[in-house]
C-alpha cells in the first residue's frame, strides 16, 4: 500500500518479475533435486520420492510468505494474514497425511526415518533465507 500503482501501460513481468520467477522456480526445483538424490543415496527411489515430494511441496508452503511481500518475512507482519496461515497449517497437515496414513500407496510413498524427515523439511525451509538474502540485494 506504501507503493505507487504501476503505469497502466507497465506489463505485469515489469520490474525483473520475470527473472525472479524463473530464479525462484529453479531454486525450488534443485532443492528437490538435492532432496530426492539424498534419499536415492541412503534408500531406493519410493524413499527418494518422499524426500522430494516433502521438499518441493514444503518449500512451496514457505515460499508463499517470500512473495508475500518485497519486505522481509522475518517482521512483525509475518502474522498478519490468518488465511495464508490457515492454507499453509491445512497444507502440512495433507502433506503429512499422505505420508503416513494409507493414502501413500495411491502414491507410492513410505514413511521416512527422523534425520531424512529432517533434511528434507529443513531443504524446504531454506528458501526462506535464500530469498531473503535476495531481497537484500534488490534495489528497490
Amino acid at each position: 500500500m506504501d507503493r505507487k500503482p504501476r503505469e497502466k501501460d507497465e506489463g505485469f513481468f515489469a520490474n525483473c518479475l520475470m527473472v525472479k520467477v524463473i530464479w525462484q522456480g529453479v531454486m525450488v526445483g534443485l532443492l528437490t533435486l538435492v532432496s530426492y538424490s539424498i534419499g536415492q543415496y541412503f534408500s531406493n527411489h519410493e524413499y527418494a520420492m518422499t524426500m522430494a515430494l516433502i521438499t518441493m511441496s514444503g518449500a512451496e508452503l514457505c515460499h508463499a510468505f517470500n512473495v508475500k511481500s518485497h519486505h522481509s518475512v522475518f517482521n512483525k507482519q509475518v502474522f498478519n494474514n490468518k488465511y495464508l496461515w490457515g492454507a499453509t497449517a491445512l497444507g502440512l497437515v495433507l502433506q503429512l497425511a499422505i505420508i503416513f496414513t494409507p493414502l501413500s500407496h495411491l502414491f507410492s510413498l513410505v514413511p521416512l526415518d527422523p534425520s531424512h524427515f529432517a533434511i528434507a523439511a529443513l531443504l524446504a525451509f531454506s528458501v526462506i533465507p535464500i530469498v531473503e538474502i535476495s531481497k537484500r540485494f534488490d534495489k528497490r
